[in-house]
């Protein structure tokens, strides 16, 4: 008799493990990034690994959008027959297709800066590229530890809670926030000129209405005219000439977002909706501009930055 139910128990065992992992052989994860360039393939290698890691089965092609906002029908009926567990999207023009096309299926999103471009679609899962308030300032403080008074433009419908948030921080830590809000780029000359007095470092907080290709020229001219150093946007804008900019590791964003998925397929629901940070801070930093600036910067600094311009 005991033999028997010994014998039912392991039975009941292994069949459980075998349907565990039936079901989990079958599991899909639909990958889209919004383009094709190097840092959504970093981003990619990243959530591969993370599952591979997880010894999760991640039956994954990655796909890319083209120019259209969208993928062809017949891939898209393919993708459907497979009945992904997940979808997951790189980029904020993916996220937008993966929402519609897959309204069902829970949706976890990667390097997207604003969650409001996400339509209303709460995802399971975010990893953004955005850094907070709190840790801008802090490599603030940390490269430009003589500056006290920090100018920046925003546009109201984006920055207000930022701006808040960064005057609580500033008199936490003896800074002043010098800040102006922008209704139009063609108020932008203007208001950088009421700051050539007032100000000891430009601030640039992202804001597509007020920092963007179109208006770079004027933030570059009047830091370079004033000697004010420029906080800019990506390594891009150091390249231009901002004195420094804070960036992501694209894998390992990949990695937390591969991670925070493998919590959604193991039915972990502790942390949904949860937009999350890039947990690993990079950044570009340019020499000539500290040299025409005046600012005298930590060897460390020169030597850890990812890209430097000398």
């Amino acid at each position: 008799m005991q033999l028997r139910l010994l014998q039912l128990v392991v039975f009941i065992m292994v069949f459980h493990m075998l349907t565990s992992m039936s079901s989990r052989a079958n599991e899909h994860v639909v990958l889209l990034a919004s383009g094709e360039n190097a840092q959504y393939r970093a981003a990619i290698s990243g959530f591969q690994e993370a599952l591979a890691e997880q010894r999760r089965p991640h039956r994954t092609v990655p796909r890319f959008l083209g120019e259209a906002d969208g993928l062809p029908a017949e891939e898209l009926a393919t993708l459907r027959s497979e009945q992904p567990k997940v979808v997951t999207a790189l980029g904020a023009r993916a996220a937008r297709v993966l929402s519609r096309e897959f309204a069902e299926v829970p949706l976890a999103v990667c390097m997207v800066m604003d969650p409001r471009e996400l339509e209303d679609r709460k995802p399971v899962a975010m990893v953004a590229l955005e850094f907070p308030v709190r840790v801008q300032l802090d490599w603030l403080r940390r490269v430009l530890p003589g500056k006290r008074s920090v100018g920046v433009l925003y546009s109201g419908a984006r920055n207000t809670e930022r701006i808040d948030e960064a005057r609580r921080y500033a008199k936490a830590h003896g800074l002043e926030i010098v800040a102006r809000e922008i209704g139009a780029p063609g108020e932008i000359p203007g208001a950088l000129r009421g700051m050539a007095r007032r100000v000891d470092v430009l601030w640039g907080l992202s804001d597509p209405l007020v920092l963007s290709p179109q208006t770079a020229k004027s933030f570059l001219l009047f830091s370079h005219q004033n000697r004010i150093p420029l906080v800019g946007l990506s390594a891009q804008w150091v390249r231009a000439g901002a004195l420094y900019a804070l960036d992501r590791d694209y894998e390992d964003l990949g990695r937390q977002c591969g991670e925070a998925v493998v919590r959604v397929l193991e039915g972990d629901t502790s942390t949904a909706g949860d937009m999350v940070s890039p947990r690993v801070v990079e950044y570009s930093l340019n020499l000539r501009a500290a040299k025409r600036m005046r600012v005298d910067l930590p060897d460390a600094l020169a030597r850890d930055a990812a890209d430097l311009i000398e």
